[in-house]
């Protein structure tokens, strides 16, 4: 527990130094500096790993960079900190809200350093997060387990701050570190409360709290999902706070577009909040400002390139298991009968079915087991989203235009259906599960209550009967999530672990060999766990090194 919380202050100082020279010119919370820090903290953590293991070096590197950027700004951030706390002490609550940020933030450390571990990470979250450390990037890595070649952006941001390199154990506290910062946000409908300025964001941000507490028992896992879920509901709720805000500005829209192509980096099934980048392509060029639309385009390949560098060099393909732009041939290319097997089986693992030819079952029979498979709260959820889906088309009638308000719930939607008709496993898309029915909800309760029109762009204040429902609601969702979370302290209070944090799981091993050099096989259904290392659930046949070492990568002849 003391591990992480020394770690969160080390995330916490970079990645808001990182974020605050980004967004240096914006009105973004801190909570936006935070995020918009992790971004770019992330895109240099997988631009690092293409030439060096991430460790030492670039820690120090990266710590180097914030302090030229602190000599620099040193004033602006003097007077903002100082602007910051001079208003926390002439609030009554300060002493209070002291306290009750010691307690939340104790809370989710507490959090982060025990629970349940996710399968996959012993499967090989672990392992291509050890393969980051170690050696950065090796050819053709798939090819050693296929899963290997899962390139996700949160790997490189969880291998950078796992201070592995201090010899002891490889922490993974960066997931419970985003879920405290989105957590925190979402609070903010109780100032929105206050003020009597509920929006639709606001609706969302309860869908973010109640995912929060969701995992908070399993966010000391460095799984790629909830990453990508967090960032997700991120674009959407400041998306929509931008749409119900007056006068934002298109670069605004354009920092979120931005969010929105690094969380496809993520995880692929995240990719229709690429969609994102409409709103300010749209505002920029009716402004003329083409110049700007080039800006921001270089800054989205910059963000992207180093993810399919990663994904050719890891795969030999771009987007693997797809073999969509099979265009490269490199020795270590995986082979395409592998690519289709184990698409195919992500697909029927995500139905619910285990064995591989569900994922050539017509919609009506697939669907109809799925469903058989949810829990009544997913049930509930998946009939919303269904029903959210007609929704919209009903609130662009209303409002008799397509507002930047429809495209944040557009995406929602295709992101839903995206999930919905590829691999609906819950924990793939319960963000889009939660967001969907709370954005329209939102949209039909604020637009029948004739208080707030996002179409018009205005703010107005809500009535006190209003206030009051919703506040009842977000008290009643915060304390049953919070409850249920607490209660986990039964079973997480045995684990002590009050100076460290839950470490990846041990598992028998034996020894296998790929041209002289030892691989571990796994003998417990795939499991791997980070360490032996290197290790695979099981050596492929025709598995060869394309040289000497594993440093020179792995091809199947």
């Amino acid at each position: 527990m003391l591990s992480v919380f020394l770690i969160w202050i080390y995330i916490c100082l970079t990645s808001a130094t990182i974020g605050s020279f980004l967004l240096r010119k914006t009105s973004f919370r801190t909570e936006d500096r935070l995020m918009f820090g992790l971004m770019t903290v992330t895109v240099y953590a997988e631009a690092f790993s293409l030439v060096h293991k991430v460790g030492l070096l670039a820690n120090a590197i990266l710590i180097i960079a914030c302090i030229v950027l602190i000599v620099l700004f040193r004033k602006k951030i003097s007077d903002k900190i100082g602007s910051y706390v001079s208003g926390l002490k002439k609030n009554k609550l300060f002493p209070l809200f002291i306290v009750l940020a010691v307690l939340y933030i104790a809370f989710m450390a507490y959090g982060s350093s025990r629970g349940y571990f996710h399968d996959d990470s012993d499967l090989y979250h672990g392992q291509a997060i050890r393969w980051i450390e170690e050696y950065g990037i090796v050819k053709g890595l798939g090819n050693l387990h296929e899963r290997l070649a899962y390139n996700s952006a949160s790997f490189a941001l969880s291998a950078l701050y796992s201070f592995s390199f201090l010899g002891g154990q490889s922490y993974h506290a960066v997931a419970g570190f985003i879920v405290t910062v989105m957590l925190a946000s979402s609070f903010r409908v109780f100032v929105s409360v206050r003020n009597k300025k509920i929006g639709i964001a606001d609706f969302a941000r309860l869908g973010v709290i109640y995912y929060c507490f969701n995992i908070y028992d399993e966010m000391v896992s460095p799984a790629s999902d909830y990453f990508a879920m967090l960032f997700f509901m991120y674009v959407i709720v400041k998306t929509i706070e931008l749409c119900e805000a007056k006068n934002s500005q298109p670069e605004e829209y354009a920092a979120m577009a931005m969010m929105g192509v690094f969380t496809m980096t993520v995880k692929f099934s995240a990719a229709p909040v690429i969609l994102a980048c409409a709103v300010p392509i749209i505002l920029l060029a009716k402004d003329g400002k083409a110049g700007k639309i080039a800006k921001y385009t270089v800054y989205a390949v910059v963000i992207m390139l180093p993810y399919f560098l990663r994904e050719y060099i890891l795969s030999g393909r771009l987007f693997y298991p797809s073999t969509a732009l099979d265009i490269f041939s490199p020795i270590w290319k995986i082979p395409e009968e592998i690519a289709f097997k184990d698409a195919d089986y992500i697909i029927a693992y995500g139905r619910g079915y285990s064995i591989r030819e569900a994922a050539g079952y017509p919609f009506g029979e697939w669907v109809t087991h799925w469903v058989g498979t949810l829990s009544l709260t997913e049930k509930a959820l998946f009939v919303l989203c269904c029903v959210s889906v007609l929704l919209l088309p009903l609130s662009i009638a209303l409002r008799r235009k397509f507002t930047r308000l429809h495209m944040s719930e557009l995406i929602c939607v295709i992101s839903f259906l995206f999930w919905l008709f590829t691999a609906p496993l819950i924990r793939y898309g319960q963000g889009f599960l939660l967001i969907l029915p709370a954005v329209m909800t939102g949209d039909v309760i604020t637009f029948a209550a004739g208080r707030i029109s996002a179409a018009e762009n205005t703010e107005k204040k809500y009535s006190k009967g209003f206030g009051i429902a919703f506040l009842t609601v977000a008290i009643i969702l915060t304390v049953y999530k919070f409850g249920n979370a607490f209660l986990g302290f039964r079973y997480n209070y045995a684990q002590g672990l009050y100076l460290t944090q839950l470490d990846y799981g041990r598992y028998e091993l034996v020894k296998g060999e790929v041209d002289g050099v030892t691989i571990y096989e796994s003998t417990n259904a795939g499991q791997t766990g980070y360490d032996p290392f290197p290790a695979t659930p099981h050596i492929e046949k025709g598995l060869r090194l394309i040289g000497s070492d594993i440093k020179s990568g792995f091809y199947i002849e």
